[in-house]
Parts: C-alpha cells; structure tokens; sequence
C-alpha cells in the first residue's frame, strides 16, 4: 500500500516552459519530486539514469512524438504510469495512447485539482504494481524464519545481524551450507530502515552462468538472440531495497568485473541500453567457498572481495553449533 509520506518521483515532458514551471510549482511538494524537461532527448535521458514512478507526457515535442516515447518509457520501466498531457484538437492521439497502455490524459488548459487526483491515483497503481511483483519474488523466496539454538555461538550471530542491520554496509556471511547463512540474510533485511522494501535473493550457483548476467542486470528486447521481449532484471527490482546474492563464489570473471562497477558507481545498465541507471542497494552475499583463497588462485576478482567483506559474518559449522547447544 502506498503512505503518505512515500515519496513520488515524477517525470515532466513538455516543450512549454511555462506548462513545466507551473506543474514544478503547484505540484511539487516534499513527498513529489518533479523533474522538468523539454525535450524527447532530456527525457530520455533523465529517465535512464534514475528510476522514476510517474511520467506527465507532452503529445508534441521539437524532436519527437508522445506515442514513440510511450512505446520507449514501457519498455524500459512497465509499471511506471504514463499521463498524457494533450492540447485542443489532440484527443484522438492522446485516446491511441490509452489504447495502447498510458494511464490517462489531461486536456489543456490543465485544471490543477483534477491533474493532481490522477497523479495519485496513477502512483498508486505504480506502487501496486510493485508490490504484486515483490510479492511474487517473496512466496519463491524459501528461507526458514529464526536461527535455531542457544549456544554462545549463535547468540553472537545474533548480536552481529543487530549491530549491521541498521548500517548500508555490504555483508558477507561465510560458512558450510545448511548453516543457515539465507536466514541470517533475511534477519539483516528485516531489521533494516529497508526492511519495507523488497529483499530479492538469487542463488548464483543454480543458474547458468552465460544467463547469470542478464538476471542479473536485464536487458532490453532485441539484445541477444532470444530476447524477444525487455526484462527489468533482478538488481532493478531490488532497487531501495536489499539484494542477497547466494553462493556468490560461484560468479564468472566476467559477472563479477559488471558487479564491481556497480557496487563502486551506484549505477548499472541493462544488456543492449547505453544510459546507466542510479541504483540504491543494499548487497549481502553468501558463499560456502574460500573467497581469500579463490582471489590468490585467481578465481575471484580481489577488489571485489574487498567490496564484499565489509562487514563478514562467519557461521559456525553444524556439527560445532549443536555441540555447543547441548552444553
């Protein structure tokens, strides 16, 4: 459900100054940030390098047409709801907008109110729409509730996953499997300022690893064979959220180096798109490997493992943590 003091990013596209510094300064507020452009490219632009909920779109622009970006703003982004902004005698177009997936569109002149009343309730659809999908990530998503057990052992775990969880830091939780590193995770998550938004989790071990990438990041219709429709890949769907990657040792050089430069720049791009995107999230990884060791084979990417193992989270072994659950 959306609150009200969720914040509202929206996209304005309209060739007419005056139209852009109107809507900036009747429906701007601190719970609506607006960007203002003027042109098909700026739009494009802004709307590649960050994530926007809601885009007011002009039919007519100097280097473009309302329908052609329509068509661009779905691919990239399709939950994002799109309003169209129509002048006299351009009802019909704004009317094969709809047709063809735009929210609603307001005539010109604009009357505030009602622009501001289909506003919310095109955010709200974007909002529901993400939680529908964040929901289905979440049923597939197996994770045990609680770490089980008294001993010594996991009362430290438990006091680590307290002392990170409020922090931005990436943690790198290590151990054998079946320790319950996944359960660890997801405690981080929930006692997190993030834990309102969606914990994606993938495990790199259990996906082909020429495919990894594209899970991983995306990709648009047309960027590799079989790619016959976009993907908003998993790190867009984490986006203000938490990203746990599972077994992460199992990374290719190649994903590894992609991942880097998003952990180093807070951007990322999708297979066959050049503008980088702005990403907020928060990493966790997990791997029942060596990674120290895999980096002095040359296996694993050393600045990586740095940027990983900020903060580490070792797990006991099984065996060790029912022996000493029992004393």
């Amino acid at each position: 459900m959306t609150s009200a003091d969720e914040t509202m990013h929206v996209l304005v596209v309209d060739d007419e100054p005056s139209i852009r510094r109107l809507i900036e300064k009747e429906l701007g507020s601190q719970r609506r940030r607006i960007t203002a452009v003027g042109s098909a490219e700026a739009a494009m632009r802004a709307f590649g390098q960050e994530p926007f909920d809601l885009v007011l779109l002009d039919m007519r622009l100097p280097d473009g047409n309302g329908l052609e970006l329509l068509a661009q703003f779905q691919d990239l982004a399709p939950e994002v709801q799109v309003i169209i902004l129509t002048g006299y005698g351009e009802v019909e177009n704004a009317v094969q907008a709809m047709k063809l997936g735009a929210y609603d569109y307001i005539g010109k002149p604009y009357a505030l109110d009602r622009l501001d009343m289909v506003m919310e309730k095109a955010f709200q659809r974007t909002c529901l729409q993400r939680e529908n999908r964040m929901l289905r990530h979440a049923r597939s998503a197996q994770v045990t509730p609680n770490l089980v057990g008294r001993s010594s052992l996991l009362e430290n775990i438990r006091f680590l996953i307290r002392k990170v969880a409020p922090a931005q830091v990436p943690v790198l939780i290590t151990g054998e499997s079946g320790t319950g590193k996944n359960v660890v995770a997801r405690q981080i998550h929930e006692l997190s300022d993030r834990r309102d938004q969606p914990l994606i989790t993938k495990n790199c071990g259990t996906f082909q690893k020429d495919l990894l990438r594209s899970e991983l990041f995306g990709y648009r219709k047309g960027a590799f064979t079989g790619a016959h429709e976009s993907y908003e890949g998993l790190l867009s769907i984490a986006h203000r959220g938490t990203m746990f990657l599972d077994e992460i040792g199992e990374l290719s050089v190649e994903v590894q180096s992609a991942l880097l430069r998003v952990l180093e720049n807070k951007t990322f791009r999708r297979l066959g798109e050049k503008e980088e995107k702005r990403l907020d999230v928060r990493f966790i990884c997990a791997t029942n490997r060596n990674l120290q060791a895999a980096v002095e084979a040359g296996t694993f990417s050393e600045a990586m493992y740095h940027r990983l193992n900020v903060f580490n989270i070792p797990m006991p072994p099984c065996a060790t943590a029912r022996r000493t659950s029992r004393r």
